[in-house]
C-alpha cells in the first residue's frame, strides 16, 4: 500500500475512534458496573485489521489512547487504556490475521472485549494493591459477552461497506 494512502487511513482511522470515545463518555453505562463501556472504538480498531499491518494498528491504538489524554487529562484513564487497547488489538490481530476464516468478527469482538478487562483488571490491581478487583470477573466477563457481540455486529457490518469503499 502506499505511503500517502497508509497515512489517510491511520489518521481516519484515529478521528473516527477518537469520535466514538468521545461517544462513548455520554452513555451512562456507569450505573450498572463501575467502568464498563460498550467498546465503540474497537469496532475501528477491528476494522483497521483487515487493511493494515500489526504495527499501524497499534499506531492508531496508541494516538487514540494519547489523544484521549489530552482531551481528558486524566493519566490514570491513559494507563487503563494502554492496557486494554494494546493487549486487546493484539489479541484480536492475532484471530484475524493468523487465524484467517476460523473466527468471526463477532467472535474475535468478544475476546477483544475480554482482554481488555483482563487487562484494565490487572491495572486496576496493581494501582489500588489489591487482587479483589478481579472478583468482578464474573461480572465484566458477562458484560464482555454482551459489548463484544454488539460492537462485533457493528465491526462486521462497517468493514463490508469499508470495505467496498476502499475497492472504488
Amino acid at each position: 500500500m502506499e505511503s500517502s494512502k497508509r497515512n489517510v487511513m491511520i489518521a481516519s482511522f484515529v478521528a473516527f475512534s477518537m469520535v466514538l470515545s468521545i461517544v462513548e463518555w455520554f452513555i451512562p453505562l456507569n450505573f450498572i458496573i463501575p467502568g464498563v463501556k460498550l467498546g465503540l472504538a474497537n469496532i475501528i480498531i477491528i476494522i483497521s485489521i483487515h487493511f493494515l499491518t500489526y504495527k499501524d494498528v497499534l499506531l492508531i491504538i496508541l494516538l487514540r489512547a494519547f489523544m484521549t489524554l489530552l482531551i481528558s487529562a486524566n493519566i490514570v484513564m491513559l494507563l487503563f487504556s494502554l492496557a486494554g487497547g494494546l493487549l486487546s488489538g493484539t489479541a484480536m490481530f492475532v484471530l484475524l490475521k493468523i487465524g484467517k476464516g476460523h473466527f468471526s468478527i463477532i467472535g474475535t469482538s468478544i475476546l477483544g472485549a475480554f482482554v481488555h478487562n483482563i487487562s484494565q483488571m490487572t491495572v486496576a490491581m496493581f494501582l489500588v494493591g489489591d487482587s479483589s478487583v478481579f472478583l468482578l470477573l464474573p461480572i465484566l466477563g458477562s458484560a464482555s459477552l454482551i459489548s463484544g457481540f454488539f460492537t462485533g455486529y457493528l465491526a462486521d457490518k462497517l468493514w463490508k461497506n469499508t470495505e467496498i469503499i476502499l475497492k472504488t
